[in-house]
């Protein structure tokens, strides 16, 4: 049976990944991580902060980092799955984002 660390990691896997890697600090805790352990994992390289309250999982291809990985994989010939040069749909809006204006 997996530990307590390992089923909260695994939660908020499951809820980062259907987010393009981000979750927000209520999903961390909701997945099991307290609040004061937040600026650990950032401190360590397990979570990218990204804005106040909002973070990625470090080991999730940015879109960046998936874009080089599919140039590289063009020059090489080389076949890459799907699922990890996938684009971001969307991110997660910001202060001055128009739907938080009321402009959309």
């Amino acid at each position: 049976m997996a530990g307590p660390y390992k089923e909260a990691a695994r939660r908020l896997y499951e809820t980062a990944q259907s987010q393009q890697g981000f979750f927000t600090t209520k999903q961390a805790m909701r997945a099991g991580f307290a609040e004061k352990t937040h600026a650990y994992h950032v401190k360590v390289g397990n979570w990218i902060r990204e804005h106040r309250g909002i973070y990625r999982l470090a080991d999730f291809p940015t879109a960046e980092s998936a874009r080089r990985e599919r140039a590289r994989a063009l020059a090489t010939g080389s076949r890459l799955l799907h699922s990890r040069c996938r684009m971001p749909a969307r991110l997660p809006p910001s202060h001055s984002s128009p739907a938080r204006r009321g402009t959309a």
